[in-house]
């Protein structure tokens, strides 16, 4: 099944992404991991579009305790592995596919995997 996309009002799904992306930045905050909101853009994917992207924000971290790139290894290899990248020196985690509810173990998954 294609889903269609309205575009008519990117502005107010912006809004909604960004205020969804707080409280996974203030629980990584509150866990001694420094984490912002940073407006990016999102790969759409491979196949017909390789280069397309869609606005969007990230949940930017700097991890305490090991290089971001150390994190972003130990993060894969998890049980569950996280995918993020790295951008701008921090591991960026884009949350498009993500739910509220699964904010929780992704901030234990960063914690753990910050030593």
């Amino acid at each position: 099944m294609l889903l269609a996309i309205d575009f008519t009002n990117l502005h107010e799904i912006l809004q909604v992404l960004y205020q969804d992306m707080m409280p996974l930045c203030e629980k990584l905050t509150e866990r001694g991991i420094s984490a912002e909101v940073l407006a990016e853009e999102d790969a759409v994917g491979g196949g017909s579009v390789p280069a397309q992207t869609l606005p969007g924000y990230a949940a930017a971290v700097t991890p305490r305790h090991c290089r971001v790139d150390e994190l972003t290894e130990r993060l894969r290899q998890r049980e569950t592995p996280v995918v993020a990248r790295i951008a701008h020196e921090r591991l960026l985690l884009c949350l498009r596919t993500l739910r509220p509810e699964e904010y929780d173990e992704l901030v234990r998954a960063v914690a753990e995997s910050d030593r």
